[in-house]
């Protein structure tokens, strides 16, 4: 009977132990996760910011040869 009782508790222990773990990884995932989204919008914005800058220069550089064709 003993025997017995200590292998309930031997198990409960047990499926607590990985109830915690999981409970763990669920955790740890959804960091990733939110972290992985994060970093992706972060790079999303430094591409458009990027693209706006050269932009900005390609149209600089057509109205400075416009002003040049138009002045000749």
């Amino acid at each position: 009977m003993q025997i017995q009782q200590k292998g309930i508790e031997l198990r409960d222990r047990t499926t607590g132990m990985v109830e915690d773990a999981m409970a763990q990884v669920r955790l740890n995932k959804n960091k990733f996760t939110i972290g992985g989204r994060q970093k992706a919008k972060e790079l999303l914005h430094q591409g458009q910011a990027l693209v706006v800058e050269q932009l900005d220069r390609v149209s600089e550089a057509a109205q400075a040869g416009k002003k040049a064709i138009q002045s000749s």
